[in-house]
């Protein structure tokens, strides 16, 4: 597999004008952690940009009640990413 990281015909290249403030942060980041820009953007968007669950997920109530499935409590996964409760 193709470093997400080298040119590639897989990769694109992109411009983006950013505050100076945020330039210099990044210029530090780079600096502290001996990475690249591209490394330390592409970590970046990549955590900004992956599905999140709701910060008050689970429910406070979630786990408390009776649901009349004897083996709910086995099937929770399953429960879960079939999108409990939207």
């Amino acid at each position: 597999m193709t470093s997400p990281l080298r040119p590639s015909r897989h990769t694109k290249m992109i411009s983006v004008r950013l505050p100076a403030e945020l330039v210099d942060q990044l210029e530090q980041a780079k600096v502290s952690r001996g990475a690249s820009t591209t490394k330390i953007v592409t970590e970046a968007l990549q955590k900004d940009l992956e599905p999140q669950l709701p910060a008050n997920w689970p429910p406070a109530f979630f786990g408390i009640g009776v649901s009349g499935d004897p083996d709910g409590s086995t099937r929770v996964d399953e429960y879960l990413a079939e999108g409990f409760g939207r």
